[in-house]
Order: structure tokens, then sequence, then C-alpha cells
């Protein structure tokens, strides 16, 4: 079901938190000076304590961050810990906590991410992004008067939601009235009789789940998997690894002849020497995207479009690349390595490039295997933004050593 594909992004999530707790930890309380009011601290954060906003803002910290004086703009809140929000803040606020993250006052826009869980008993004026790991909660003191979009195991809803709530989740408890329409992939439901004024539609994998009467015209879309299906899937995905294997290893053939092997040994070389920026610069690129989408989104309304919209196209072109060939960028970068092995040289050409085909094959099958194969797409996609960016900005570093003694026996 898609709630399982959602849990695996949400557990990829988890891990790029815990990567901004791990930088924000090798830090001080320091302010960096720049377009973007950017802070960090290696403790708590209070708003009230810290420096005067200038907005756009970023607040690193790695236990827990308060908000507890007035926000008027658009901001981003890392906490390796808990994020309370205890004063109102309008504009969009972006939020990732490595536990909780619980509302208590009210906020306009809201998109926020958590480890464990995420609770809300305020108002939130417009729509809220919820990616809870645990569970969700919208308490009855809370009232929603747009949209909730939600990821979450578990959903608990007992305030009331003016517009729809959509989303993914194994388990929901919903008590409060909803204004327009529940669409809703679920495995359980625990839904009061005559709150959803607007359309029902379930998708689930339990053939056992029943509605209350009163929603005569709800509809239940009943998932099953058979084994026609299970068929077709497995021979369709072996045909269409080894069309891409085959594929990718011809171009990898024809990049190596093309640049007689420099790009790709330099590229090796390059995230050897890099393997901490590779995974760190992967990871926080991949969990700052909606972030920088939202930012340049809001630059380019406020009238800095000629900036904001180049630098759009440019990163969203980007991201779909290395997205679209992440399997073939690690693919070549793991053959490239083994290439220099004592056993794959003395083999030669033809057996390097067959190990090519192979690798490509086995990662693009197990990119797709049920229960692990979204986690290995995340790798995979982590991996090769990070190795495209070392390649791109990072030099390759020379054994200084190696060149000293090539110059004496040469002198001799």
């Amino acid at each position: 079901m898609k709630n399982k594909i959602i849990s695996k992004i949400l557990i990829v999530f988890v891990l790029m938190v815990s990567v901004i707790g791990t930088v924000v930890n090798a830090q001080t309380n320091e302010k960096i000076e720049g377009i973007l009011d950017s802070y960090s601290t290696d403790g708590s954060y209070k708003f009230s304590e810290g420096n005067e906003l200038y907005l756009p803002f970023a607040r690193y910290a790695s236990d827990r961050i308060i908000i507890d004086e007035k926000v008027d703009g658009f901001g981003s809140s890392f906490a390796g810990q808990n994020i309370e929000i205890n004063s109102d803040t309008k504009g969009v606020q972006v939020l990732f906590a490595g536990d909780s993250i619980r509302v208590n006052n009210e906020m306009e826009y809201a998109i926020m991410f958590a480890k464990n869980d995420i609770t809300i008993s305020s108002e939130i004026e417009k729509s809220v992004i919820v990616f809870a790991g645990q569970k969700l909660t919208i308490t009855e003191d809370a009232k929603i008067k747009g949209d909730i979009i939600f990821f979450s195991p578990n959903i608990e809803i007992n305030g009331n939601v003016d517009g729809s709530v959509l989303g993914f989740c194994e388990n929901a408890i919903i008590n409060g009235i909803i204004g327009k329409d529940l669409r809703i992939d679920t495995v359980n439901i625990d839904l009061k009789d005559e709150i959803v004024k607007g359309n029902v539609y379930v998708e689930t994998n339990n053939s056992l789940l029943k509605l209350p009467e009163s929603y005569k015209e709800a509809v239940i879309k009943l998932i099953q998997d058979n084994v026609e299906n299970k068929k077709s899937f497995n021979y369709g995905i072996i045909i269409s690894a080894i069309i891409t294997a085959a594929v990718f290893t011809l171009l990898y053939y024809l990049i190596n002849k093309s640049t007689q092997e420099k790009l790709t040994k330099s590229s090796v070389n390059k995230v050897k020497q890099n393997a901490t920026f590779v995974i760190l610069t992967g990871a926080i690129v991949l969990m700052t995207i909606p972030v920088v989408m939202i930012a340049l989104i809001i630059l380019s309304a406020i009238g800095l479009y000629m900036v904001a919209i180049p630098t759009l196209i440019i990163y969203t072109a980007f991201l779909l690349v290395v997205g679209l060939l992440s399997t073939f960028i690690i693919g070549a970068l793991i053959s490239e390595y083994m290439s220099d092995t004592k056993y794959l040289n003395e083999k030669g050409k033809k057996t390097k490039y067959l190990f090519a085909f192979v690798m490509y094959l086995v990662l693009y099958i197990f990119a797709r295997l049920p229960f692990v194969g979204g986690y290995i797409t995340c790798a995979l996609v982590m991996l090769a933004t990070g190795s495209t960016l070392c390649f791109i900005f990072k030099k390759e570093k020379n054994d200084e050593r190696k060149i000293e003694d090539f110059k004496t026996e040469d002198k001799a």
C-alpha cells in the first residue's frame, strides 16, 4: 500500500533530521551573517532570548526550540529534540524536529516534520502539511481553517477542520467535524457518525473495514494483491532491469571511451577523499528541498524573480536529472572503484563492463523490492546527489609523496 511507501519516506526524513542534529552539534553558538538570517546553537534556543529576526530566517538547535515571541514571515526551525509553538506566527513556518512538535498558539501556514509525534492544539488559519513518524493528534481545542495533508502511521482528529483531510496512515480515529472531504489511505478507521460534510473516499487492504451507516455514498476501494499481478510485476521488472542495465552499461562505456576513463576515475577519487562531504551534503540537500523551493517562490513573488526563477529552474533540473540517473551514477562509481581491484584488473575490459552490467541490474532490482526498495532508492538518490556536488565543487587531492618520490627517482 501507499502508506508503506510513505512510512519509508518518513524514516528517511528522520535520518535527515538526525544529520542536521549532527551538524548542529559540531558548531558553537554562532550567528551566520548573510542574506538568510541564520543562527545555530549546541543547546536549546528560545526566540525571545535570541537575536532580533530579519526574514527569511533559519534556526538550528541540537536540543529544543521554543517559539515564544511573535513571528511574522517565512522561516525554518531545526531541532535535535522538540519544537514548541507558544506564540502566534504568520507566514509559512517549516519545522523539523528529531523528536516531537507541539503547537499551542495560532499559526498561518505550517509544514512540519517530526520523528515521533506532532500535536496541534490551536488554530491554523490556512492549511498544514504534516509528516509524523509516530502520531498526529488534532486536539479538541484545535481548529484548522484550511486543509490537512498528512503522512503518519497514526492520526487522531478531535478538533474541527473547515477544509478537507487527505493522507496516508495505518490507523485513524476521527471525531471532529470535517467541513469538506475525507480522502484517506488506511488499514483501520474509527469514524464518528455524520461528521464528514463532503465526500468520503477510503483506500484499504482491510476487507473487514466498515463505515457507519450514515456514509452510504462513501467509496471504499479494496486493494488486494493477487498472483497474476505479482507474476506480471516480476516479469516486467526483470525485463525493465535488463534493458536499463544494458543502456546504462553502454553509456558508462561511451563516457569512459570519450574521456579515456579520466572522468570516472576522477569522480571515484573525489568521492573516496570526501566521503563525509558526500553523505552529509546529499542528506541536507534532500531534506531542505521544501525550504529552498518555498524560499525561491517567495523571493520571486516579492520582485526578485530575475534571480529566483532561473535559480528555481536550475535547482529543479539538477534534482530531476540526478534523481533519474541516481542508479547510473552510483553504479558507475562502484564499477570504476571495483575495476581497480586485482581480480577485475587481471580480467580485462570485457569483465569490467560485464561487472558494470550486473551492478546496474542488481541496483535496479533492489530499488524495486517490496519493503526495502524505498529505502534503497532514497539512499541511491542521496548518495548520487552528494557525489555529483562533490565532483563539481571538490578538487582532487594529489598524493604529494608519490610526486616527490618520482622526482627523486628521476634525478637519480
